[in-house]
């Protein structure tokens, strides 16, 4: 497009119009005013005042944050364990949960077979046959 428009030789024209000249107000009001939607319909005292009542997922005081989260060390509170019934690792669960022995050399054909047949990535030499079987 830059192409056709340097060898065409006229200026480029914008496609919005403006109606009117252009005008620059000679003075604005930036004094502080309340929002029409504002539920209290007063401006706050200071931004320290609405700092301290603002939430934002939780409130925003940094007192409060020093005494709950992040007050003390991690190490401070203890050894973390596990609940009854809860486990933190796989090799914890009793073994009927565990993995089914012998499951990986009988998918592997079926895995093999469903990609050839999905036509998607051809058979090639990425593949590698299981002596298992």
């Amino acid at each position: 497009m830059r192409a056709t428009s340097i060898l065409s030789g006229t200026a480029r024209t914008p496609l919005i119009r403006f109606v009117g000249k252009r005008s620059v107000p000679k003075s604005i009001d930036h004094s502080p005013r309340v929002h029409p939607a504002s539920p209290t319909g007063s401006l706050p005292d200071s931004f320290a005042t609405y700092r301290a009542k603002a939430q934002q997922h939780g409130p925003l005081g940094r007192s409060s944050f020093n005494s709950t989260v992040g007050g003390t060390a991690g190490a401070a509170l203890g050894p973390v364990k596990p609940q009854a019934g809860e486990f933190f690792d796989r090799a914890e669960l009793p073994s009927r949960f565990g993995r089914l022995p012998g499951l990986r050399p009988r998918l592997t054909p079926l895995r093999l077979a469903a990609r050839a047949c999905s036509h998607k990535r051809p058979l090639g030499r990425n593949i590698r046959f299981s002596q298992n079987v």
